[in-house]
């Protein structure tokens, strides 16, 4: 085959060989040139949200396991509180560790910000009238100042509106005690 014979769009020359158009892919190292730094990006994007979405889900499991922890010390504290106290209700006594355990104007007792919150009730498992209360304490911690659990929010909005509902907004944890007649005063 002759060069004139051969036009431009035939893409080859008269050896068998590819010519090179401007323009046109070119087969070889050069024509793969910046694809691995565009696979790096995604990669990296990917693996950074994953990265964010494990420390954001941790560090609400981190807060939930010590918002139980304080609730369960709260009411060991408070049985502890109304069996060494005369005079003072059982609620007075709750209300008295919840100030100590949860202060709200001081952030260095209370460095997760909870909210304490004591309730007296008749407690659900003894037969009417058998006069023994029990209290409940509440811890709630609101997860809205969280600037992580903000941008998590944020991307997850991407996917559709009420897609952020799987990241709560309050973390509540909650222990009872059972004040038996004989050690209320």
């Amino acid at each position: 085959m002759s060069a004139a014979l051969l036009r431009p769009e035939d893409g080859q020359d008269g050896r068998g060989q590819g010519v090179c158009f401007p323009g046109r892919y070119r087969p070889g190292p050069r024509g793969q040139r910046g694809a691995a730094g565009i696979e790096f990006g995604l990669t990296l994007a990917l693996f950074l949200v994953l990265c964010f979405g494990l420390v954001g889900y941790g560090s609400l499991f981190l807060v939930q396991q010590r918002l139980a922890s304080m609730a369960a010390e709260a009411a060991r504290t408070t049985l502890a509180a109304v069996q060494q106290r005369a005079g003072a209700g059982p609620l007075q006594a709750a209300q008295d560790v919840c100030d100590t355990v949860a202060p709200a104007g001081n952030a260095n007792a209370n460095w997760l910000g909870a909210v304490c919150t004591p309730r007296a009730r008749a407690c659900p498992w003894n037969a009417a009238g058998a006069g023994d209360n029990c209290i409940d304490i509440e811890l709630t911690y609101d997860t809205a100042g969280w600037p992580l659990l903000s941008a998590m929010r944020a991307m997850a909005g991407l996917f559709g509106q009420g897609s952020a509902g799987f990241l709560p907004s309050q973390l509540r944890a909650a222990a009872t005690v059972q004040i038996s007649p004989e050690s209320s005063p």
